[in-house]
């Protein structure tokens, strides 16, 4: 009756006597608390004398080390705690990382951001389209499954407009499920999702457009890295626990950012810091026509990709990297400058070199281009692609100041004969040295 009216907080450590009479009363009271939820652990800590009270009498030593075994024994019976050690981790079979599209988009939350009017829906639509079909989406490969787009800010016929146009009017894939109202987060979303998988377990991928139209209120006393990032925990969690990819569109702040695009993500680094991988389309300015994909994450390799929205067909299309479009770019306007293909024209007129000035070449400039250019912005556009001029086109160029005109020489390098370059160097083929 006593064990059944007191409360124990912490677990009971039974060490009755060694004979017979306390073994028999251990497993009667044992039984008792076990019928009563209450947490208990047997433990002789008296080792072969007969009692405690002998032990503590022949080596009390001995006596305080069993006890405190034992009260180590009890804690790990109940030991809730899910650490594992390095060794079984490293020995432990866990299955890959899984991927809907392969090395771009792995499971897990997801999050792509995009000023408005930036395309965001329409690259949605069409990765859904291509995955629900198992096509490559911007030249990666996909694993075909079936996808769920809810489309929160578009009404049906701006939809299906967008679907014919991103599909060129060929038939929906019966793999790809759009809908249009979804619960929030503090009204059942999850809930919902989990009953999703329930019904449509196969599913793999879950956009929603946008994360904005989900969120639920602020709680009291949470600040708002807090609530940013207790929210995106919610559906990271989710993710997890399906092994699916859950993708949140989400807006970019207008103050621009040069040195980190991730930092112009709207809210707080709760966002960022919950979702394992962050996607995000910016340009230079609104008006250009290509646009940089930033990728980051856990699980992606960080990296710029140059992509661009192909207006006739309505499809987001890979450039390359945006590394590459630079170079090729900057090589571009390099060959569109009047100075250097002034300076060019002059050197195959006079292959053996010339000198004259700034206003010189404005006058060739014209004769030859038909193009306007006033003599400082010659000047100043020859010695800024001077040593361009030399890496690409193997022309010297030297600008100096008489007086008030800049003196420009132009002058073709001769390339090394390849006897003089194998003579220093016996590996070389006298090519490209």
């Amino acid at each position: 009756p006593e064990v059944k009216k007191k409360k124990f907080n912490k677990t009971l450590i039974l060490c009755f006597d060694n004979d017979e009479a306390g073994r028999n009363a251990s497993q009667d009271l044992a039984n008792l608390l076990f019928e009563n939820n209450i947490k208990f652990d047997s433990a002789n800590i008296a080792g072969d004398c007969k009692d405690p009270n002998e032990m503590l009498v022949a080596d009390s030593a001995k006596l305080k080390e069993n006890i405190i075994a034992a009260t180590k024994k009890a804690r790990l019976k109940y030991y809730s705690g899910k650490a594992v050690s390095g060794i079984e981790l490293q020995q432990k079979a866990i299955s890959p990382k899984q991927w809907v599209v392969k090395g771009f988009l792995p499971t897990g939350l997801n999050l792509l951001c995009a000023p408005s009017k930036a395309g965001k829906s329409w690259m949605m639509m069409q990765m859904c389209c291509a995955i629900a079909e198992g096509k490559s989406f911007l030249g990666y490969e996909t694993n075909k499954s079936v996808c769920h787009y809810y489309a929160l800010e578009d009404g049906e016929e701006r939809l299906q407009k967008r679907l014919n146009l991103v599909l060129n009017n060929n038939k929906a894939s019966s793999n790809f499920y759009i809908e249009q109202h979804c619960k929030t987060l503090e009204n059942g979303l999850i809930g919902q999702l989990e009953e999703e998988m329930l019904v449509f377990p196969e599913k793999k991928l879950f956009v929603i457009d946008v994360f904005q139209k989900i969120r639920g209120s602020q709680k009291k006393g949470e600040n708002a890295y807090g609530y940013d990032y207790r929210e995106a925990t919610m559906l990271k969690s989710f993710a997890d626990k399906y092994k699916v990819a859950v993708i949140l569109i989400h807006h970019l702040r207008k103050a621009s950012d040069d040195s980190d695009i991730f930092n112009r993500i709207s809210g707080t680094n709760g966002l960022m810091a919950c979702s394992d991988n962050i996607y995000i389309l910016s340009k230079k300015k609104r008006t250009d026509e290509n646009t940089v994909l930033s990728i980051t994450g856990r699980d992606v390799e960080e990296t710029e990709i140059a992509v661009i929205l192909n207006k006739a067909l309505h499809r987001w299309e890979k450039l390359g990297s945006a590394e590459e479009i630079k170079i090729r770019e900057e090589r571009q306007e390099y060959e569109n400058e009047p100075a250097v293909k002034t300076a060019k024209k002059i050197i195959e007129i006079n292959p053996g070199g010339w000198k004259g000035t700034a206003s010189d070449m404005v006058i060739i400039c014209k004769d030859f281009f038909d193009i306007d250019k006033s003599s400082p912005d010659m000047g100043r556009a020859v010695k800024r692609y001077a040593d361009k001029l030399l890496f690409n086109d193997n022309i010297i160029c030297k600008t100096s100041r008489s007086g008030s005109a800049r003196t420009v020489s132009l002058q073709k390098r001769v390339p090394y004969s390849r006897q003089w370059q194998q003579s220093i160097n016996p590996e070389s083929d006298g090519e490209n040295d």
